[in-house]
């Protein structure tokens, strides 16, 4: 080209010049602090899988303060309340079963403390400054899908509704006692046991 000076030097410089000014924003962002999220636990998916009977549960909770030492057992995560009723922040994991009937969803038992399960998850604040949780919780759900499954069974009251789907509620409470927005997973179709 005429009238054009190649500088190798000058060309590096601009082009070292033109990163960084592309890079800086990326590591602005990558040196933030997370991302702000609610104190209470949100849950972002869930899911129930049929073959494993696994329940798996990823949520976060913005000030970390999710689960339970065993030695909590004092107001407010007694098991008992003063009226002998089962208390609700005992347990920091609820999954109540639905089944279907005439196309809606209902609660499997009129009673929420007949059929539901309550977990304890152990206490997962993380050490450091940064207490954000992004946790993602796999339940072993053998047992209790016994359960859930004589419901089905040609012997059970509910047989005569002819109901084969089943769908599950969950929802999370942290030691504030902020308790999360209830999650349902995908309906699930049972076959014979």
């Amino acid at each position: 080209m005429k009238g054009h000076i190649y500088t190798p030097w000058l060309t590096a410089f601009t082009s070292r010049k033109l990163l960084v000014v592309f890079l800086l924003p990326l590591l602005l962002v990558a040196c933030r602090d997370d991302d702000e999220l609610p104190d209470e636990p949100v849950i972002n998916e869930i899911s129930y899988d049929m073959a494993s009977d696994d329940l798996k549960v990823r949520f976060t909770d913005g000030d970390g303060d999710f689960g339970l030492t065993d030695d909590m057992i004092d107001p407010p995560f007694q098991a008992l309340n003063k009226d002998s009723t089962s208390n609700f922040f005992h347990y920091n994991l609820h999954v109540e079963p639905f089944i279907k009937q005439g196309g809606e969803f209902i609660p499997a038992s009129t009673n929420p403390l007949a059929l539901g399960y309550r977990y304890r998850i152990p206490d997962l604040t993380p050490q450091g400054q940064n207490k954000q949780l992004r946790v993602l919780v796999t339940v072993d759900f053998s047992e209790g899908i016994k359960e859930v499954r004589s419901l089905f069974a040609p012997d059970s009251a509910s047989a005569a509704t002819h109901t084969d789907t089943i769908q599950f509620k969950v929802t999370l409470v942290d030691r504030a006692l902020n308790v999360s927005q209830p999650a349902y997973t995908q309906p699930k179709v049972f076959g014979p046991s």
